[in-house]
């Protein structure tokens, strides 16, 4: 970042204690951006993606009232012992982001799907989008809200929970399978050469871990992973629209 030669810049401390101001505006913030990019930029929000990180805090880990965020939980950076924050963010199909959340340290993915796309739908008018979230987002109460809310959907499913998509994913393992629809079920398997690839490989190392159960034998999907997703659709319609004018 440039700046004019007479600016000084400031000490960091400074920036750091404008970030509480920055903070309290962030609503008003992305609803602003976001308008200016449906009239601008022609931004395409018929597809929502959403995913969750975590970055932790080195330094003091005591509880603090002015940063109740920040605690303790599962840290994908594998820093247990850091107190930490998660974030969610929100993107269109090309990756422009459009909103974030940042929730407590300790929250468990999850539950952060109903009340994300609750103001989804507040601040930003969208009608019924496809939502594309992974596997550490779906349970019966996500996939319900979903529904309820007119989102379509397209979560990642775990094959141990779901014998179903499972026995569709070894369908798709067949040769010249790429896409498996499962009649009766709200879900489809996908299959690709890199995929069966790492199935074959996943399969002949349970084969020797189990002491020389065959490598194709329907035992060995049991606790296979990925590949399968489970598609759903809304019950409300109606185009994604910005947000009226404030003047």
């Amino acid at each position: 970042m440039t700046a004019p030669t007479w600016f000084s810049h400031p000490p960091l401390h400074r920036y750091n204690r404008a970030v509480d101001s920055v903070a309290e505006s962030k609503e008003a913030t992305e609803s602003h951006l976001y308008a200016r990019l449906c009239d601008l930029a022609n931004l395409d929000l018929r597809l929502v993606c959403y995913d969750l990180t975590s970055t932790y805090f080195e330094g003091d880990e005591r509880h603090s009232e002015r940063f109740a965020s920040r605690a303790f939980g599962y840290s994908r950076d594998h820093r247990g012992d850091r107190p930490q924050i998660v974030i969610g963010l929100l993107t269109n199909g090309d990756g422009v982001p459009v909103a974030h959340h940042v929730f407590a340290g300790n929250t468990a993915d999850v539950s952060t799907l109903g009340g994300v796309l609750a103001d989804l739908q507040r601040r930003f008018g969208v009608g019924r989008i496809p939502v594309v979230a992974d596997r550490g987002l779906i349970s019966a109460d996500n996939v319900e809200t979903l529904a309820n809310q007119g989102f379509d959907h397209v979560l990642a499913t775990r094959l141990h929970r779901d014998p179903t998509c499972a026995a569709a994913l070894e369908a798709s393992s067949q040769r010249d399978a790429e896409w498996v629809p499962v009649p009766g079920a709200r879900s489809a398997a996908c299959g690709g050469a890199g995929r069966r690839g790492r199935a074959r490989r996943r399969r002949a190392g349970r084969a020797i871990l189990a002491g020389g159960r065959s490598p194709g034998s329907p035992a060995s999907w049991s606790g296979s992973r990925g590949g399968c997703s489970a598609p759903g659709r809304g019950r409300r319609g109606g185009p994604a629209r910005p947000p009226a004018s404030s003047g």
